[in-house]
């Protein structure tokens, strides 16, 4: 039977005298990495700078050129493929692939329009943000805005900050700093606190809710441990902090989405909320999780050509069913690093 071949460090322990030669393998990725990570830094700030010079609506229809001509390279096209073979299995394959094409358009689109996200926030350059359903909007208090990657997720976050006067939302880092410097300097446009997803970020959400400030997260993607839903049919994992936050302050879980009907002019929809007293108590996290990604569904089937599914989302993987008692808890000491996002 085949081997995985050794890491260098499992070669070094097993013989000291390979332990300079893979000190040097070491090295040698190391320095391709550095390479990697500058290259593509440097692509990202000739982009930018070219959407930032044109105008919104050229720099977006740039920005779907390059991602319909480059979106196999830009994107984990093997992952939306298998993503999208999964959630609408009757869909020919040539069908599927035209959604492809659209979430590549849509990405390089959503790229080019974040040097511009200045402009929606103060409604400059002909920009224009309608919001759908804000009768859904509690009197008073915070809530949890959920969503998926469709359309311009950044817009929408946008809109809630412009109506809201702030709030906090998570983001992961893409993993390339000088590309996530550039990115948050665009996100600090919008009027929102970005967060990183950490532990840390936790106790802010948490401290800041209490002074009614509200949060905004996407939950579409795959997450390590969480309870087990129903998600196009098939069983998936999903992330248990927005029904925790909202059971500990008892507040509502609203999703959320948005359409770009031109570069200029998107529409954010807020969708029915999901309120912790409209489930029994013995099941409510789960019920109310489920709730939240069935919406969550129903928007993507709306408008599966912007769904951005680039990470595997349907994987085998243990889930945690939290019992009654511990999601009464406070809500800082139930959850553990993975749980939370």
């Amino acid at each position: 039977m085949a081997t995985a071949p050794a890491s260098a460090e499992n070669l070094a322990r097993r013989d000291p005298r390979l332990a300079g030669g893979c000190a040097l393998l070491r090295k040698g990725k190391q320095r391709r990495t550095k390479a990697g990570g500058w290259v593509l830094a440097a692509l990202a700030n000739t982009f930018f700078a070219t959407a930032r010079a044109l105008p919104l609506g050229t720099a977006s229809n740039f920005g779907g050129f390059v991602g319909r001509t480059l979106g196999t390279t830009l994107m984990k096209d093997r992952n939306i493929a298998r993503n999208l073979a999964i959630a609408f299995p009757n869909l020919s394959l040539p069908e599927r692939d035209r959604l492809a094409a659209g979430i590549a358009d849509n990405l390089g689109r959503v790229i080019a329009e974040m040097p511009h996200l200045e402009a929606f926030r103060n409604a400059t350059h002909n920009t224009r943000i309608d919001i759908e359903g804000l009768d859904y909007l509690p009197k008073s208090g915070p809530s949890v805005f959920v969503g998926g990657h469709l359309s311009n997720w950044e817009v929408g976050v946008v809109a809630l900050c412009k109506h809201l006067g702030g709030l906090n939302t998570l983001y992961s880092p893409i993993g390339a700093p000088a590309v996530d410097r550039q990115l948050q300097f665009f996100r600090a446009k919008t009027g929102a606190n970005y967060l990183e997803r950490n532990r840390s970020s936790l106790r802010t959400i948490f401290d800041d809710m209490e002074s009614g400030r509200s949060v905004a997260m996407l939950i579409d993607q795959r997450v390590a441990t969480g309870p087990t839903v129903n998600f196009f049919g098939r069983p998936a994992l999903a992330s248990n902090l927005p029904a925790r936050l909202a059971m500990r302050f008892n507040i509502p879980i609203i999703p959320v989405d948005g359409s770009r009907i031109t570069p200029n002019h998107f529409v954010i929809r807020l969708h029915q909320p999901i309120r912790p007293t409209d489930y029994p108590i013995e099941n409510q996290e789960q019920a109310m999780t489920q709730a939240m990604m069935t919406a969550i569904e129903n928007i993507v089937r709306r408008s599966p050509d912007v769904w951005f599914c680039n990470k595997a989302r349907w994987k085998d993987t243990v889930s945690t069913m939290p019992a009654a008692d511990e999601a009464q808890a406070p809500l800082a000491g139930t959850m553990t690093a993975k749980e939370e996002f």
